[in-house]
């Protein structure tokens, strides 16, 4: 599917679908930011290591454990990679407002999703 912008709002948010990877979403997302958007909402695809997460469920992050490049260029190492509340209040507001359900989580980010390591996803499916 190719990345869409769904609506932007008169406040300067953009909510867009954005192709599978970072550097596909900062492309977008950079784009949107040049032309005058302050706030962008991405979502797409993930793959789950929870057990406890059904395909086509709704996850909202609400943190990640970095292991991909891209995110390095915007925080440095070990600061925490989290949405504000602000924007977590929104969206949850906009599901319930919608009845739609959802779960929130930590994700873990990765460039290499077939280098995955038993240890890490036995580790990190807990989170």
């Amino acid at each position: 599917m190719e990345p869409s912008v769904f609506f932007v709002t008169k406040d300067g948010l953009a909510v867009f679908y954005s192709q599978f990877g970072a550097p596909a979403a900062v492309c977008l997302a950079e784009a949107l930011i040049a032309a005058g958007i302050k706030y962008v909402v991405v979502f797409g695809e993930a793959g789950s290591i929870n057990p406890g997460v059904d395909v086509g469920q709704i996850v909202i992050p609400t943190f990640a454990i970095r292991e991909e490049g891209v995110s390095y260029h915007y925080l440095p190492p070990g600061f925490e990679a989290k949405p504000s509340d602000k924007i977590l209040k929104n969206i949850r507001m906009l599901l319930c407002r919608m009845s739609i359900p959802y779960r929130e989580g930590g994700i873990w980010t990765t460039d290499a999703p077939f280098r995955e390591t038993i240890k890490k996803v036995l580790t990190y499916s807990k989170i």
